[in-house]
């Protein structure tokens, strides 16, 4: 699940940072259209999203109901749901070497953690994200061609992770599972101290705190021994996932 996180939210801030200025000038429908585009080239499995709304005055934008899909051979309907992604961002600071970013916020996202025995949806997913940008780097720096991330630095005076759920559930539970509310999560002043850090560092410090937070939901689970159980011959799905609780 860690690694899932950092490639969403690496692929959110190097697009801030090499395409800001892009996004802001351009339209809510073309947005909208790159989204569906780039994104399932990028994740690997498909993207749906509701709208995309542009504030040019404000200097933000938000993504509603963005919906991430599975890759094949998982039985859930989705890997991630963002009910809403806000982003607020200086103006000014468009053209600098610095993007200043005033917020960012996750409301309401839904994760879907499945289990199987060569390994999660979120690995996949994530495996596809590191594949892309392998594959679009230039001299082994990671910067994707034609972004320009090289020299953009971000500061990010904060970041709101609000209202998370996860959906966990393991391959022989045929898509069943439990769902955990996960901890509000808020950090301050990325990036601020230094005068600036790259996506990929802005990206670490923020996964360390939804790291946290999840694994504060995640950590009192079992799911290998309720895999464990099943395979044994436990009396119905609904005594295993009683399981996942000691």
């Amino acid at each position: 699940m860690k690694k899932f996180l950092w490639g969403f939210l690496l692929l959110m801030l190097l697009a801030v940072a090499g395409g800001a200025w892009w996004v802001y000038q351009s339209k809510d429908a073309l947005i909208a259209d790159a989204i569906r585009s780039y994104g399932p080239q990028i994740t690997g499995v498909s993207v749906k999203l509701g709208g995309v709304k542009l504030e040019p005055t404000e200097g933000t934008f938000v993504i509603s109901q963005l919906e991430l899909g599975n890759p094949k051979g998982f039985k859930t309907p989705h890997a991630l749901v963002v009910q809403q992604l806000q982003i607020k961002l200086d103006v000014s600071s468009l053209t600098q070497d610095v993007i200043h970013i005033q917020r960012v916020t996750i409301a309401q996202p839904q994760v879907a953690y499945e289990h199987a025995s060569g390994g999660s949806n979120l690995d996949a997913i994530q495996r596809n994200v590191e594949a892309y940008i392998a594959a679009h780097s230039t001299g082994g720096q990671g910067a994707e061609k034609g972004v320009g991330t090289a020299q953009k630095k971000v500061i990010i005076d904060q970041f709101s992770m609000l209202g998370a759920k996860a959906d966990v559930s393991a391959e022989v539970l045929q898509g069943q599972g439990v769902t955990l509310a996960l901890a509000d999560v808020q950090l301050n002043d990325i990036g601020k101290k230094s005068g600036g850090v790259s996506p990929a560092a802005a990206t670490s410090q923020i996964v360390a705190g939804v790291r946290q937070s999840v694994m504060r939901a995640v950590n009192p689970l079992h799911l290998d021994g309720v895999v464990g159980s099943i395979k044994k011959g436990a009396a119905s799905v609904v005594d295993a996932v009683k399981g996942f609780f000691k």
